[in-house]
Parts: C-alpha cells; structure tokens; sequence
C-alpha cells in the first residue's frame, strides 16, 4: 500500500512538473493590435510588511515573468503562478479534474481560469480614506441641497411678510393722511362760517377756503451715484409725470411715473424710455393736440430737439426717437404751438428762438435772434398765448427779462417786465391758458426770492397791433426771504373749478420745501416740505378731468412727489 501511494505521489509531482513547465514555456499572449509586450525583468520583492505585491499562499513577491509571474483568477484576485496552480491541484486531492477553491474568497475555480497579467509592477492602494470622504462629500452634499431648499422656503416666507408688513404701513398712512385732510377740512369750514357771520349782507366773504394738498406718491428717481434730475413735464392727456433722468455714461433720457399706478404701488420704480440724447435735457412738453401722433418734444443741450413717439391712432405704442431737429446752439426750452400740431418752437442760447415744423426737418420755418438789449443770454423759457383770433404769440424769458415776441421775426421785442432799478435774474417762466395767468420767479439781491403773476389779455384793436398782446390788470408780487441758489421752476396751473384753485407753487430753497399760493399770491397750504439732501428743482400742476384727478408734483435731483389737491 505504501508502494501504490508513494507512487500516485510521483506521478502527481511529475504531472505537475510538466504543466509548470509548459505554461512557463507559453509565450505571452498578444493584445488586440497584434503586439507583444516589452520584456521586463522581475520586479524585486516587496518590503517587509508590504502586502500590495505579494502572494498571498506563498507570502513572496511575485514578477512579471517566469514561475511565479503574476496572474488572477475569474473572482479577480491575484496569484503567484506556480502557487496557484500548485494550489488548485493539491486542492482536489487524487482526482485530475484540475479544479478546486479560490484561496481567498473560496469560489470555484480551475486551471483554465488562471489569467496571466502584463505589467510593469503592480501595487493595490488603500482607497478606503478615499472612499470616505466621497461618501462624507456626497452627504455634504445632500445636506446643501437640503439648507438651500430651506432657505427658499424662509425667503418666500420673508417676502411675503415683508408685503404684508408695506400694506399695512400703506393703509396706516393712507389712514393718517386721510385724517389730516378732514382735520384740515373740518377747520377750514369752522373758519368761514365763523366769516360769514361776521360780515355784513352786502359785504360777501373775501378769503377763499384753503387749498388741502395730500401726498400721494413718494416715486425714487436717482437712486444709484452721479444719478439726477432735472425738469417736469406732463402729459395733458392722461395722468403720467415725464421726469428728466441723467446717468454718468452720457445716458439722458425722461423717466416715466404714472400717478394711478404710484398710488397703488406706493411709490413704485420709474420707467425709463430709450436714450433721447447724448446731453442733458433742459426742456421738455408732451404735445397737447388731441388729433394725431402724440409727442414728446426734448431740448438737450447737445444742440439737438428731439420728437419722441408716444402714442398714434389714439392708442399707446413703444417710445422712439422719429424725429431730431438741429438746434445750431445748445437748446435750453421748447413749447408746442398750441394752434397747429405741426409747429412748435425751441429757445437756444445766445438769445435765439426757433420755430420748426415736423413736416420739414432740413432747418427752422423762422427765427428769432434777440438784439440788444435781449443780449446773448439762453432763451430758458418760451410760454406759447393763443389770441382770441387764434394766432399764436411767444412770451419768452432769459436770465434778465421777459419778453413779447412780434409776428415779425425782425422787429423789436416788446420787454414785458418794469424797468427797475433793482438788478435780479430771471428763474422761471409759466403760463396758465384757462386762466390767462402768467407766473415768473426772479433771484433778487439782499438773499431773496421774488415772485409775479400777470394777467395777459389780447390788446385792442390799432393798439401794440405789431406786437399782438398787453400786459393787463396790473401785477402782483411776492416777495421770501429766501435765496435760490438753484435753478428751480415755479409754476401757475388751474387745478379746480373756480378761481381759487388757479395755484402759484414755487420752491422755497431755505426752508427746503414748496409753497403754494392763489392766483392773488395768498399763502393757501402748509409747506411740502422735502428731506435734507434733497433740492427742490422743478414744479408742475396738471388736472385730468376724466380721471377726477387734480395733482401738484414736486421733483427734486433725487425723488418725485405726487399731491392730490383739494
């Protein structure tokens, strides 16, 4: 018996003897090109307590080539050659079926399942610490994903109750001006009943009941640095505020404020229509004719007035430039004829006047060059008169005087303001047509401000006939202790049914506020005061009967005001 095995044993050792030899005798097998690889001398053992490059039956490092070059099985784990084969043979006792256990994992395997590997060394890294900081930034990552749709949901909370907080802030002023205005109500009736009972029957009350002006919209213009604005305009036909708008970068155009959706929004942003020019913008007027396109007509001081589209066929469109005009000096007022669409004029510096027609764009219809003692001064003002006849007549005004343009453009002009020997500078010019009221503000000596109101008639027939229009009824003035720094704007608007809402407002630059007057130039309101940084620069009155609405707006260089007048 111990014959028979120490024979079987023999045959087992030389059976694998011969495998060991015909597989290290296999050339190494091609890769898809065709190409064998390099050969490379075994690589030198692993350092002592390095597993990476070792066997893991015969604990030796294993190569690249010969016996006990590297190989794997299926289940992917990796061998030394002859240890492998050795083990998979020995695994399966007598039987020479060649098959047996995968050392490490314990899965089935065979001899045909040795995979030999080309390399030039071969290490197997640690990546667990990899392997968790991936999973650790796939958690962070699931945790951001969770913080950021918390914080969406806390923002839309803080808007909404960042709304809620506005609206009722809104309805509390609403209510405290609203309050006001009947206060103000209430005394003013108690006042003139009071009157009314201490005059006599043949003596009717003499003092209007005052005028109550409510705020009704604060709108931010300028709101970013080197931002400002200028001059007012508004449109005759429905209740929308033009405000001039200048930006560092050559942007000047007109900023747009609707006064019904001011009041909802409570001082929502402006709109701004495309860029008018490449200067600023000294005069503006939105054309008051009912037939045809709607205008709006723009005086730069880049010596160009420009017609913007507003509206055509009676209906709204997009704001364009359609027009621009050559000015030949930089043009500082414009005003449309209120007779004919087509015409409107524009006053330019060294005293000149401009009347252009939209038909013909090629150069001015007529000009009006003001000879001494007009000087060269700029035309800032130009008030447009219409006769009883129909025609047309200009009051304009410079620095020093206002004047009476003739039908003529070379004869004289007739000087409107009494000769004085008191020296002051013109400001403001305004004209009223329901009323026939001409208002100019005046920069006085001794730190003063002077205001007058005209009444302008048509003169009687053979009468100034080459000048077409008298200065009637006398003038009133008034005079604040106030210096005006500032170019400001006054203005004279009819505002109400009856004469005591033909108002004078005009900025009082000490007090930082508006005032408002009566057509006598009676104090008739409190003082529309403004904060400190701001300015007052411009004041405009329009009524819209369709609307119901009757408004006094107030521009300073940085914000615009909306008053409900009553």
């Amino acid at each position: 018996m111990q014959g028979c095995g120490s024979d079987e044993s023999s045959d087992d050792a030389h059976e694998f003897q011969q495998q060991r030899s015909a597989v290290a005798m296999e050339p190494p097998a091609s890769d898809a090109c065709g190409f064998f690889p390099a050969v490379v001398p075994p690589a030198p053992a692993a350092a002592d307590g390095d597993e990476s490059s070792t066997c893991s039956i015969c604990l030796d490092g294993w190569g690249i080539s010969g016996a006990h070059r590297v190989v794997s099985l299926k289940c992917g784990h990796l061998f030394g050659l002859s240890c492998v084969r050795k083990w998979l043979l020995r695994g399966n006792g007598r039987q020479k079926t060649q098959k047996g256990r995968c050392p490490e994992c314990n899965q089935p395997a065979a001899t045909r399942d040795i995979r030999a590997l080309f390399a030039r060394s071969i290490r197997a890294l640690d990546d667990s610490g990899q392997q968790e900081l991936q999973r650790e930034i796939k958690r962070l990552a699931s945790r951001t994903c969770e913080l950021e749709s918390e914080l969406q949901h806390y923002q839309v909370l803080y808007a909404q109750m960042r709304n809620e907080a506005m609206r009722a802030r809104t309805v509390a002023e609403d209510t405290y001006r609203r309050l006001q205005w009947l206060e103000a109500e209430n005394a003013a009736r108690g006042q003139t009943a009071q009157g009314i009972a201490g005059e006599s029957a043949a003596e009717p009350a003499a003092e209007p009941l005052p005028v109550v002006l409510r705020l009704r919209a604060t709108v931010p213009l300028a709101t970013a640095p080197g931002e400002s604005a200028r001059i007012l305009a508004l449109d005759p036909h429905e209740p929308l505020v033009y405000a001039s708008f200048s930006r560092p970068g050559h942007l000047h155009t007109m900023a747009v404020v609707s006064a019904h959706d001011a009041h909802t929004a409570s001082g929502s942003a402006r709109t701004l229509l495309p860029p008018l020019h490449s200067e600023e913008i000294r005069g503006a007027e939105v054309s008051p004719h009912t037939a045809g396109t709607r205008y709006l007509l723009t005086a730069s001081m880049d010596q160009t007035v420009a017609l913007t589209t507003l509206a055509c066929d009676q209906r709204r469109c997009a704001p364009r430039v359609a027009a621009r005009f050559a000015a030949g000096a930089p043009a500082w007022s414009c005003a449309w004829d209120p007779a004919d669409p087509n015409r409107f004029y524009a006053g330019a510096a060294f005293g000149r006047v401009l009347a252009f027609d939209v038909r013909r764009m090629d150069a001015p219809v007529a000009t009006w060059a003001g000879a001494q003692p007009v000087g060269s001064s700029p035309i800032h003002a130009i008030a447009c008169v219409r006769g009883r006849s129909g025609t047309t007549r200009l009051i304009v005004a410079n620095a020093q005087h206002l004047y009476a343009l003739p039908e003529t453009a070379g004869a004289p002009w007739l000087r409107l303001t009494a000769p004085g020997a008191e020296p002051r500078s013109c400001l403001s010019l305004s004209y009223d047509a329901p009323s026939s009221t001409l208002a100019a503000s005046f920069r006085a000596p001794g730190r003063s401000t002077v205001h007058e109101l005209y009444d302008v008639a048509e003169a009687p027939a053979g009468a100034q006939g080459a000048q077409g229009l008298l200065v009637a009824q006398g003038r009133r003035e008034a005079r604040v202790a106030s210096p005006q720094g500032r170019w400001a704007r006054s203005c004279v608007a009819s505002l109400g049914s009856g004469p005591r809402h033909v108002l004078f407002s005009a900025a009082v630059e000490a007090e930082r506020c508006v005032r408002v007057w009566d057509a006598r130039l009676r104090i008739v309101a409190g003082a529309l005061e403004v904060p400190s940084p701001e300015i007052v620069v411009d004041v405009r009155g329009g009524r819209w009967d369709a609307d119901g609405l009757s408004l006094l707006v107030s521009l300073t260089d940085r914000t615009l005001r909306l008053y409900d007048v009553r």
